[in-house]
């Protein structure tokens, strides 16, 4: 399916994943003494439910990335590449449920993910809850006060998540997230910023 810049595409929701190739007519870097330095590129989606993950890091004229997420209707993804003469490029999809796509409230602990940034998530004593920011980034997750949340160890998870939290006692702390790009730990490594994300967390 091709989407030109400005228009829109029905898409099915399927599996919850949608790859997206970006193609553009010059490079989305520049090229200094062989080495290739990246532009700075932000992906957003509106509304913000669902996921955005890096797939390569440009090296040419592509980009690759992906969309995750459960909820249906009209998104908007807009594609910013800084420092380049590249405009940014907005198209619309529109996402669609069908019989095999994953329910947005799946039974078991809730799911808080990359949309939940910024948020007060409220919980009771002994609560559970799955944190899934996805698979584009290397996380490194903290807790301020472990006494009243921390991880639960020996818990597979599926992939995507970064396992399952409980609440201990009453009391307030912040939970908080740097995501490193995948394509850091490439050779050469890319220069795409880290995303911050944290969350603050109520046990009553």
């Amino acid at each position: 399916m091709i989407i030109q810049p400005g228009d829109g595409a029905t898409i099915p929701i399927g599996n919850g994943e949608i790859s997206i190739l970006a193609h553009y007519p010059s490079s989305l870097g520049s090229t200094t003494g062989g080495d290739f330095r990246p532009y700075p590129i932000t992906i957003t989606v509106d509304p913000a439910d669902w996921q955005v993950e890096m797939g390569n890091w440009p090296r040419s004229d592509t980009l690759s990335f992906r969309l995750r997420g459960t909820t249906p209707g009209r998104h908007t993804v807009t594609i910013a590449v800084g420092q380049s003469p590249f405009a940014p490029v907005s198209f619309a999809v529109n996402l669609v449920a069908t019989a095999s796509s994953p329910t947005a409230t799946p039974s078991g602990p809730r799911t808080v993910t990359l949309a939940d940034d910024g948020k007060t998530i409220d919980l009771q004593t002994d609560e559970t809850f799955l944190l899934a920011l996805g698979e584009g980034y290397d996380w490194t997750i903290s807790v301020a006060d472990q006494s009243i949340v921390s991880r639960v160890v020996g818990i597979l998870v599926v992939r995507g998540a970064q396992g399952i939290y409980r609440a201990h006692q009453p009391g307030q702390t912040t939970l908080t997230a740097i995501g490193d790009p995948l394509c850091r730990q490439a050779q050469p490594a890319c220069g795409l910023p880290s995303r911050a994300f944290h969350i603050q967390i109520v046990v009553r």
